[in-house]
């Protein structure tokens, strides 16, 4: 036999144990065993992770998303995603750890970062902005 030069078996093994290894189930997943809680009656909401909640003031039209440990999705059509996110503000949006979403169809993206006023954005981590 030749050096340096694999043979069909040993292909055929190393691409088994590839795949195997691509197709085996990692101990990252969402089991379902920590579902969030809606604030209302409403059934159009989404709320992932422990001691989460989402606004449910309508059924299906203006619900909101709260994935995350303590994501709150107050506003109506708000989301909030992340690790103790704060979406209060209608049509608000907040991501990343600790972001807070008050304002009227505001942004906040970025660890810690604080979006106040109407129609306002605050990027990045600790960034605020506020105003109308």
């Amino acid at each position: 036999k030749s050096r340096g030069k694999k043979s069909g078996r040993s292909k055929l093994l190393i691409s088994a144990v590839v795949a195997g290894g691509l197709l085996s189930s990692f101990e990252a997943l969402a089991t379902g065993n920590e579902p969030g809680t809606p604030v209302g009656t409403g059934s159009g909401w989404v709320a992932i992770g422990q001691e989460s909640q989402a606004n449910a003031f309508t059924d299906g039209n203006g619900a909101s998303t709260a994935v995350g440990y303590k994501a709150f999705a107050e506003g109506t059509w708000s989301s909030a995603i992340g690790a103790m996110t704060h979406a209060i503000g209608p049509a608000s949006m907040a991501f990343g750890v600790n972001a807070v979403s008050t304002g009227q169809r505001s942004i906040a993206m970025g660890a810690s970062s604080s979006s106040v006023g109407q129609y306002s954005m605050a990027l990045g981590r600790y960034a605020n902005s506020g105003g109308d």
